[in-house]
């Protein structure tokens, strides 16, 4: 059985899933899950089509979208994810601020915008449309490696230096 190197998992209240399995997760390799958030029970969706997956986040709209690996655009790409069946539709190729950094989390805050944090621990927006980034902050005393938000408040797991 492959190993499942880690799991990224959204809440979602979306018509088509089982009301039990109340959470999405989508492993490295693209497959998607179902998961009950009571149990931790869950059962494979269907694949997002895309592999090199590394990060997960839901819009005000229920709408989920993915950052995975994309050799024709050269780096990384977001990715619409249907939660019904698990494919994965390609929204733009994404930039981060500097050549051969990856972007490792994403999150969106209540007014819809994109945030994501990448190898150099920039945290930047991204530009939904255009994929482009720009630079909100670099923390100094800790590695982030990936962000979300709470209300107006955005939390970040990290490495401390």
């Amino acid at each position: 059985m492959p190993r499942i190197a880690f799991i990224l998992i959204s809440a979602l209240l979306t018509a088509g899933l089982l009301p039990a399995q109340d959470m999405i997760g989508i492993d490295t390799n693209g497959n998607v899950f179902g998961i009950d958030s009571a149990t931790g029970a869950g059962s494979q969706i269907g694949n997002l089509g895309y592999a090199g997956v590394a990060g997960l986040a839901r819009n005000s709209q229920d709408e989920l979208f993915a950052i995975v690996s994309l050799a024709s655009v050269g780096s990384q790409a977001l990715v619409e994810v249907n939660p019904t069946t698990g494919v994965g539709t390609l929204v733009t190729a994404i930039a981060p601020l500097y050549s051969g950094s990856i972007f490792r989390g994403i999150s969106f805050d209540a007014a819809d915008v994109l945030y994501a944090e990448h190898t150099s621990s920039y945290l930047v927006t991204v530009d939904m449309n255009s994929g482009a980034s720009t630079f909100v902050n670099k923390p100094n005393a800790f590695d982030a490696r990936s962000v979300t938000f709470s209300g107006d408040d955005l939390y970040s797991c990290a490495l401390v230096k």
